[in-house]
């Protein structure tokens, strides 16, 4: 019985710690900084979420650098604009904190309606299709290697070489993938098919 005790246990501490690898990667991000409660930034504040959907286009068209117009998923922004700012925590789902993984996972379930596998190696093994960033799509898996060169983040493509993303320091925030430590650790494309 002792045995069984024994082996449960470095059982239940091997799958937290392969759970616990899947979004480790810490650095401070220069990307789209916001508060929990909304959008803040030197061009524009609101307190809560916009449920206008022209405001909605015009604030991320603004975001992203790009035309309203190109602005056409209004169910991925609402629900971009809703998590933006929750904090990080490592293994979270919910909004008192979330994980990268764990966020494009909700986002996928929520926004797609599909059921994605949940840490970013699992993510990364399962839907990885290519390393060429030309012509990226809008829902898209980013995959990120960390210090270990093993995948160690994700986040979900948006536009313009946008991503959406949980930051281990900024919590649920948009980046450039041409921001330069992105751009280094850039591991590849995945898509869900």
């Amino acid at each position: 019985m002792h045995h069984i005790k024994k082996y449960t246990t470095i059982f239940l501490i091997l799958i937290i710690s392969f759970h616990l690898v899947g979004c480790s990667t810490t650095r401070r991000t220069a990307g789209i900084n916001s508060t929990r409660s909304g959008y803040n930034s030197s061009n524009n504040t609101t307190t809560h979420p916009i449920t206008d959907a022209k405001q909605l286009k015009k604030k991320y068209a603004d975001i992203l650098h790009i035309s309203s117009k190109q602005i056409d998923n209004i169910v991925l922004y609402k629900f971009i604009d809703d998590w933006m700012g929750t904090p990080y925590h490592l293994g979270g789902t919910t909004k008192v904190g979330i994980d990268c993984s764990g966020f494009a996972k909700k986002l996928y379930e929520e926004v797609y309606h599909t059921a994605i596998v949940r840490s970013s190696p699992e993510q990364y093994k399962k839907y990885y299709y290519t390393r060429k960033v030309k012509k990226l799509q809008e829902g898209e898996l980013i995959f990120f290697y960390g210090k270990t060169n093993e995948i160690s983040h994700v986040g979900v493509y948006l536009d313009n070489y946008y991503f959406v993303h949980a930051s281990t320091t900024t919590g649920v925030r948009i980046s450039s993938m041409k921001e330069e430590y992105w751009s280094q650790h850039f591991a590849g494309v995945g898509r869900v098919k």
